[in-house]
């Protein structure tokens, strides 16, 4: 049989129609639905939440709700049953999140900043294995119409029970994750962070190379290297500065410098010689801010080219700043 308990406020299935800890009764949850207590939403906000006074309050009187008088009602009913039909042997309950799947409802409204990029969680919940957590992007600091997936982490506790990359579906104002990506039903997700962002091309620019200080190479000479000098201003807000070319047999390499890159964004960079037929791909060196590009396959006639930089993606890198813990 399945009922709730008066007592305890819960709903429990059992053989004898017993609660497995106190001993009442039961009452039917198909006849008493009305009743029986659903899920609620734990609220987490960074404001103090106010309750509008109660109507049936009159000058410093309250009276019973009729769910009250209800339910007390049913703890008398259930008493008296329990002392006509008392239990045989005792048990102990098995908590509800290791014998049952997890069904829970978050609503937050809370910010957090990491990597100079406010997310804010608006909801998340969980059904067994499956997660749903709804995003939105304060501000302008990314596009939100280019955010492909999310790197989620997801805890127990402290202990990480997953850490799934997730598509998500843009919304006006920001994101949603969904998945089935736990591996137990029954084990309820405490807390939420984001590791990571991935957005689809962000921007690039175009600007022209001198290769004849340093091409061609042949075999019978020492590799030329020239420090040379350029600036590439990126649509993205980046800015390349060409420090060296040297020409080697058979390729080129060249340099640049990075600057007003964000901490934790990383750029997955195509290089194009336009018509010269050589493309690579490359990001920027976190210990030094530096880009290193190579070129094979350049036409030795080469004098010039048209080097043309693209943004394939960019990887946004929490660093913990981006971490929601539910408190019920």
């Amino acid at each position: 049989m399945k009922g709730w308990c008066p007592v305890h406020d819960r709903v429990y299935e059992t053989s004898d129609g017993l609660c497995p800890r106190c001993g009442s009764a039961l009452v039917d949850a198909a006849d008493d639905a009305a009743q029986a207590p659903g899920p609620t939403p734990i609220v987490i906000s960074a404001e103090p939440q106010h309750e509008a006074e109660p109507p049936d309050r009159i000058a410093g009187w309250s009276l019973p709700s009729s769910r009250t008088v209800i339910a007390a009602a049913a703890v008398a009913v259930a008493f008296v049953v329990g002392l006509a039909f008392p239990r045989g042997g005792t048990r102990d309950a098995q908590p509800a999140s290791g014998t049952h799947e997890v069904r829970s409802e978050y609503t937050l409204g809370v910010n957090a900043r990491d990597a100079g990029v406010v997310l804010r969680l608006e909801s998340f919940s969980q059904r067994g294995t499956n997660v749903v957590a709804r995003f939105t992007v304060p501000g302008d600091t990314i596009a939100i119409g280019r955010i492909r997936s999310v790197e989620l982490v997801l805890q127990n506790g402290d202990r990480t029970i997953a850490q799934p990359t997730i598509g998500v579906r843009t919304t006006v104002s920001g994101f949603i994750a969904e998945g089935n990506v736990l591996d137990a039903p029954t084990v309820p997700v405490t807390a939420i962070g984001v590791a990571s962002l991935l957005l689809d091309s962000t921007g690039g620019g175009t600007m022209t190379l001198d290769l004849r200080s340093v091409w061609p190479a042949t075999r019978t000479t020492e590799p030329r290297a020239h420090h040379a000098t350029g600036t590439l201003r990126l649509s993205d807000g980046r800015t390349l500065r060409l420090t060296g070319l040297v020409g080697w047999v058979g390729r080129i390499d060249a340099r640049f410098a990075a600057s007003d890159v964000p901490r934790g964004w990383i750029y997955n960079d195509e290089f194009t010689l336009v018509s010269l037929g050589s493309t690579t791909r490359s990001n920027v060196n976190p210990l030094d801010g530096s880009v290193d590009v190579s070129f094979v396959g350049v036409p030795a006639v080469a004098q010039r080219a048209q080097l043309r930089v693209r943004c394939v993606d960019l990887t946004i890198q929490g660093f913990g700043g981006w971490l929601w813990r539910f408190v019920g």
